[in-house]
């Protein structure tokens, strides 16, 4: 929710008005605009030189992946490993957000040299982290919000912490939280350390 809008339904032309004209264009997003959208999301980044690019990352759907494994080597791989390496050349680490179920790419987003993948619940995450525990790629889990001041914080930041490293051990994950509470921070710490002991 938007902060003053919580009793208003957002209407949001992702990545602009993509029925008629193809996303992520200017004219997709004129198009939203006219439409009487809300707001228009789309994926610009900028570049630790400055530079804006606009990258939108679904490999997948529900129940597969958009492309074979060929097409994506053949067609992506080559671009895509070029971006990480650069984020990497400048000292950044290189976080992979897919949408859709995209577990079959998975060796590829390591032969890229990706450094963290938030897939979505319909990859199997654990197998995942267990197949490739040992191949540099960390899994980002998504774990209740749980928001600075919100009602019953602490409490539910220590039970979200507890069994977040019982369900996930000493796999390569890492939890994502959008609530930025310091005391999931301190809590999830805690059970982290207790985990590796």
């Amino acid at each position: 929710l938007v902060r003053g809008m919580k009793d208003r339904v957002i209407v949001c032309g992702h990545r602009g008005e993509r029925c008629r004209n193809l996303d992520n264009t200017m004219t997709a997003f004129r198009l939203a605009a006219e439409a009487g959208v809300d707001m228009i999301e789309t994926d610009v980044h900028m570049t630790r030189d400055g530079e804006l690019i606009l990258m939108h990352d679904d490999w997948g759907h529900q129940r597969s992946q958009f492309f074979s494994n060929e097409t994506h080597r053949e067609m992506i791989l080559p671009y895509f490993s070029r971006f990480v390496r650069k984020a990497h050349e400048l000292g950044m680490r290189f976080e992979l957000h897919c949408c859709g179920k995209a577990e079959g790419l998975t060796e590829h987003m390591i032969e890229a040299g990706v450094d963290l993948w938030c897939p979505q619940p319909m990859n199997d995450i654990r197998g995942l982290a267990e197949r490739y525990r040992d191949s540099g790629l960390t899994f980002g889990v998504t774990v209740p919000i749980v928001a600075p001041g919100m009602p019953g914080e602490e409490e539910l930041a220590e039970k979200t912490a507890r069994e977040f490293t019982e369900t996930w051990g000493t796999l390569p994950v890492a939890y994502v939280n959008y609530g930025g509470s310091e005391l999931l921070y301190k809590y999830m710490y805690k059970y982290s350390r207790i985990a590796l002991a």
